[in-house]
């Protein structure tokens, strides 16, 4: 695992250690905001060489949030 700074962001690089993940992870990115500390993209390197991508836009913090859409 590996972090650094780019501009305004923090980028975290890791690398499963789990078996399981690991057979199908090669390695997750995760950049964060460094004003806010919140997440602002997520990479998952697949082991075929494919690659999911969530990006977090409009985020708001402190939102009051229906406990029901958790069950």
């Amino acid at each position: 695992s590996e972090a650094r700074e780019q501009g305004s962001e923090i980028i975290v690089s890791l690398v499963p250690v789990k078996r399981d993940l690991k057979q199908m992870f090669q390695s997750l990115e995760i950049t964060f905001d460094s004003s806010t500390s919140a997440a602002k993209m997520i990479i998952m390197n697949e082991k075929g060489g494919n690659s999911t991508t969530l990006v977090f836009t409009n985020v708001r913090t402190g939102a009051a949030v229906d406990a029901s859409l958790f069950e």
